[in-house]
Parts: C-alpha cells; sequence; structure tokens
C-alpha cells in the first residue's frame, strides 16, 4: 500500500511542477527597453505582430520612428525626434513607451499606441494635470532639469513612471518621484 500511496504522491507532485513551471516562465518574462539611435533597427512587441522601427538620415528629420503592422505590412510615422529615444513596449503590444530626451534639460514620456488612437499621450503633463499641490508640485515647478522616463509596465494598463531632475534656484535641489500612469481605455 505505501508503494501506492508514493506513487501517487509522486504523480500529484508532477502535475502540479508542470501546471506551475509554465506560468513562472510567462510571468517571469521581462520587457526591456530598445534604445535608439543605436545598433538596434527595431524593437518588437511581444506578441511579435508589430515593432517600432527606427530609421535615421544624414538630413531634417534625422531619425525618425515608425510603428509596423508586420501581419499587414504596413507603417505610419510616430515620432520624430533629434537626439535618442527608449521604446518600451506594454505585455500585451498593444501600446508602448517612448522616453524622449529631447533635450538637456528634458525628457519625456510618451505612449502610443498600435490600434485606434493615433495621438501620443504625455504622461508628464497627464500626471501633471493630476497633481494638485504638495511638495512635488512645487519642486517641479521651479525646476528646469525634469526628466520623465517610463520604467516598467506593471500591467498592460499601468506603466511606472519616474519624474526626476534638478532645481536651478539655490539651494539646488535634486530630485526623483514615482508615479503609476493608467491608461484611461
Amino acid at each position: 500500500m505505501s508503494v501506492v500511496i508514493k506513487a501517487l504522491q509522486l504523480a500529484f507532485l508532477i502535475m502540479v511542477a508542470l501546471a506551475i513551471i509554465p506560468s513562472l516562465r510567462a510571468s517571469d518574462k521581462t520587457i526591456h527597453a530598445v534604445s535608439f539611435p543605436s545598433a538596434h533597427t527595431h524593437a518588437v512587441a511581444p506578441d511579435g505582430r508589430f515593432a517600432v522601427v527606427n530609421v535615421d538620415s544624414d538630413k531634417e528629420p534625422y531619425h525618425v520612428l515608425f510603428l509596423e503592422d508586420r501581419q499587414t505590412n504596413s507603417r505610419r510615422k510616430v515620432l520624430e525626434y533629434d537626439r535618442s529615444v527608449e521604446v518600451l513596449w506594454d505585455p500585451d503590444s498593444s501600446a508602448f513607451a517612448v522616453n524622449h530626451y529631447a533635450g538637456s534639460n528634458i525628457g519625456e514620456c510618451l505612449i502610443l499606441f498600435t490600434k485606434g488612437q493615433t495621438t501620443p499621450v504625455n504622461v508628464g503633463d497627464a500626471l501633471l494635470d493630476r497633481m494638485v499641490r504638495g511638495v512635488e508640485l512645487s519642486t517641479l515647478h521651479k525646476s528646469d532639469h525634469i526628466y520623465w522616463t517610463a520604467v516598467r509596465w506593471t500591467s498592460p494598463e499601468v506603466l511606472k513612471v519616474k519624474v526626476w531632475g534638478h532645481t536651478d534656484v539655490s539651494p539646488v535641489q535634486d530630485f526623483q518621484y514615482f508615479h503609476a500612469y493608467k491608461i484611461p481605455r
């Protein structure tokens, strides 16, 4: 009887392991930002259907990002930029964040969508509109160096964003805040 019980226990453990291992692999999948311009020419969405394609030129616009639909072989221009950007796909491939390092004193975080809405969401502007008062808001209003950066997607609807920089008034203050931005869909 003990051999049968041990065999059943072993079978149960194997079934549990087989059920858990794929979900562990799926939840452990980390989506990394892709920087442009660089050796990379594209950032592929997790589902493989879409890609953000970077095209460089010797004349203006120097760098252009296109959203490519690999099923329909179509492209649409999503952003022209001069310096550098990073692209970070959301887990369900329906949107992507672009960290646009537009100047030495500014960085903006934009969210763009694969379907529907073609106008980017400026996350910094949207979050500033939600801030009513407080130390963070007063610090941001005194600052000439503000950088909004997408850190990671915590879900397909929520983007963790970091705002950082420094004030230009004496005494100079460095600051760093984190926010969760929920996409209105």
